[in-house]
């Protein structure tokens, strides 16, 4: 960054010189690539809010221009250092409430679009796409149709021609979308699990790495949307009196399927008042079924997407991802088929990705010989009896 006289163009008028002496040191200590000094983010906060306090509302904007401005300057310039700076002072800023806050949020969209676009360190397209994920899951509605469509740009870096710095930028948003968008995720579910494909095959390693991070997200989103879309639809006054039987999950109710199954097999009378709880713990369990039937099938065609990566001239990058792709659905589902008690339940896919790891056991690629061996402790305690 350069000197605080070269930093700063024009006096705010107004504003203490004290401030701008203080909104210099920050930002001088926002732009480095280690860690910035402690308390620096939240300095700049302070002097925002404090301004925002202060100065009227026609100084205020003429302050605020100002720091646009200055993190226009850093983000524009070659200097990584004063690019992070930029992007750290926009992350902090973007929960201070300003009277024009939806003029803020689309001018800190436009920062993130232009950085994307013209950046290509990777340090530097990570913290962008973490400032984004900030930006849209505190935006709300006024960056809903933006969200919308950083997907569609994103999805069309993906499928169109290779350029790496884009395939990397394109996984990176595309993990935020999940995190921190859901229902815009929730649109694009079958989209965002097409691209993790072309990005888990692609020949950089450090893509196929951000690859397997948005997969483990998109799996935990989806399972999360799932779970609470179906449990509250249809919004009966069954449905709506059994939602807490329901968030009990399968754990608790399968062991009294057979006690329920039995007394009603021995004509229970209908004055019983236990007869209306058991039949809405029967509902409970379907639903949870219903949910795992979904579940079941999503996650079947995922493993089937992973073998189109395993054919007999794939490349070595292709092998690598897939395999990154066959571990992380391995221990993910595990998870679930463990808490629920239900190992038979994905028995005969756990043989074939058995098939799999011998097939690549004595590859000569060290890469794929480390999923090898990462997956072998899983299928070993999988198949134990």
């Amino acid at each position: 960054m350069g000197s605080s006289s070269q930093a700063i163009r024009y006096p705010v008028a107004t504003t203490s010189a004290r401030n701008i002496d203080a909104l210099n040191r920050v930002l001088a200590d926002l732009c480095t690539r280690s860690n910035p000094k402690d308390g620096a983010a939240l300095t700049l906060r302070w002097l925002v809010e404090e301004e925002a306090h202060d100065l009227s509302g026609e100084a205020f904007a003429r302050f605020m221009d100002h720091i646009y401005e200055l993190i226009t300057t850093f983000i524009d310039r070659n200097e990584v250092s004063e690019n992070l700076g930029a992007l750290r002072a926009i992350d902090e800023l973007i929960d201070v409430t300003i009277s024009e806050n939806a003029s803020k949020v689309a001018k800190f969209s436009n920062y993130m679009s232009a950085a994307f676009e013209t950046k290509r360190d990777p340090e530097i397209l990570v913290l962008v796409s973490e400032v984004l994920g900030h930006l849209d899951r505190s935006g709300g509605a006024m960056t809903a149709d933006e969200v919308e469509h950083q997907v569609k740009v994103v999805l069309e870096w993906l499928h169109g021609e290779r350029i790496e710095y884009r395939r990397f930028s394109a996984i990176l948003i595309l993990k935020e979308i999940a995190e921190n968008a859901s229902t815009v995720f929730n649109v694009y579910v079958s989209e965002f699990v097409d691209a993790i494909w072309v990005t888990l095959r692609d020949p950089t390693l450090v893509v196929r790495e951000k690859a397997i991070e948005e997969l483990c997200t998109c799996l935990r989103v989806i399972e999360e949307l799932e779970t609470r879309w179906s449990f509250s639809e249809p919004q009966t006054e069954t449905s709506m009196e059994h939602h807490s039987t329901i968030q009990l999950g399968i754990v608790h109710l399968l062991p009294k399927v057979e006690i329920l199954v039995t007394r009603s097999s021995q004509n229970v009378a209908l004055r019983d008042p236990m007869l209306v709880v058991q039949k809405k713990s029967i509902e409970a369990l379907h639903a949870c079924l219903r949910v795992m039937e979904k579940r079941e099938t999503r996650y079947y065609r995922m493993f089937e997407a992973t073998e189109d990566g395993l054919g007999r001239n794939a490349p070595v990058h292709s092998i690598h991802g897939s395999l990154l792709a066959i571990g992380e659905l391995q221990r993910f589902y595990l998870q679930e088929v463990e808490a629920l008690n239900i190992g038979e339940f994905m028995m005969s896919r756990y043989r074939k990705v058995a098939e799999i790891v011998l097939r690549y056991l004595e590859h000569r690629d060290r890469l794929v010989c480390l999923s090898i061996t990462s997956l072998l402790p899983r299928i070993a305690h999988f198949l134990r009896d």
